[in-house]
């Protein structure tokens, strides 16, 4: 990722917030619309075979089938226990599964009946451990049906699951596409000149905030999360990341999609995973290091505005 240094003189949050779009469209390096998109295709894994309610007299039959991709990120490694643990105290947001949902296929069964066909990608790391292990096939399903249920409300699945035993997959396993986000530019304050934007008037509500040791990753820094304006609909989530230890933006490293941040620095100083409140845009959000304060503030506008 490559920083600029940045001289910010003017105090209007959105003056900022526009220069760092500016920069982050002019630079070489920066993936073009087409270039976010990527085509994956499924390796072929087993298929459910379920159905949906139409109306009170109707139903149709759903199959879903279960596939791979090394495209698609791995979760982290869990043991048993852990997950066990994470599911008995109803907080999944411990363990995020990446998986990617695709849209409902009208096909005919053998039958020629009529029927829909969902086909959803994951890891292949995690497919085998849920091939080897009940528990964390059991995640898996529940995972998969409360994703398309969430996706897809008017599908009304049934919950009742048949694992077909001599087919792999239903219709055509064809490719899916999946969204790549680029990394945020982060841009550097000069420590001679600390910038100061409006943001600075309503730091006082706070909304997150962790000091948390992780051993291999490295210490979870102190932050905090705002939003702006305070009272009303929201328009930007801005969070600053205390980084004590941290002399220059170029050791830090930043990820983040519409409800997930991760920060890394070089070394394992500082490592922050945390799920955002709020769904924001991270194409067009912009990270800011005052290296006089040692403060990284992340600037992220709120995709369909709404109070939180």
């Amino acid at each position: 990722m490559q920083i600029e240094e940045f001289e910010n003189e003017d105090d209007d949050f959105k003056n900022f917030l526009q220069q760092v779009t500016i920069s982050k469209k002019n630079d070489e390096t920066k993936a073009t619309n087409q270039d976010e998109r990527m085509l994956i295709k499924p390796e072929a894994g087993f298929c459910l075979k379920t159905k949906r309610l139409i109306n009170e007299n109707q139903q149709e039959k759903v199959f879903i089938n279960v596939c791979t991709s090394t495209q698609i990120g791995a979760p982290r490694q869990i043991t048993e226990e852990e997950l066990i643990e994470i599911v008995k105290a109803e907080d999944p947001g411990r363990f995020r599964v990446p998986i990617s949902l695709g849209e409902p296929i009208a096909d005919l069964d053998k039958n020629g009946d009529g029927c829909s066909i969902f086909t959803v990608i994951i890891h292949p790391d995690f497919y085998s451990r849920a091939q080897s292990n009940k528990t964390f096939m059991s995640f898996l399903l529940t995972l998969v049906y409360e994703g398309l249920q969430n996706k897809y409300p008017q599908y009304q699945l049934d919950t009742d699951w048949t694992k077909l035993k001599h087919r792999k997959y239903m219709g055509q396993l064809t490719e899916q596409t999946i969204r790549v986000r680029p990394k945020p530019f982060i841009v550097e304050v000069d420590e001679n000149k600390p910038s100061e934007t409006s943001v600075e008037k309503i730091r006082s509500s706070i909304e997150t905030s962790e000091n948390v040791e992780r051993d291999f990753l490295g210490t979870t820094p102190e932050f905090k999360i705002i939003r702006e304006p305070i009272e009303g609909e929201v328009e930007f989530l801005i969070m600053d990341v205390q980084l004590p230890k941290v002399k220059s933006a170029k050791t830090l490293t930043l990820e983040l999609n519409s409800d997930h941040l991760i920060l890394s620095t070089r070394s394992n100083i500082y490592h922050l995973d945390i799920w955002l409140p709020i769904e924001i845009d991270s194409d067009q959000t912009g990270a800011q290091f005052d290296r006089a304060t040692q403060i990284l503030t992340i600037t992220m506008p709120v995709f369909n505005s709404r109070s939180m």
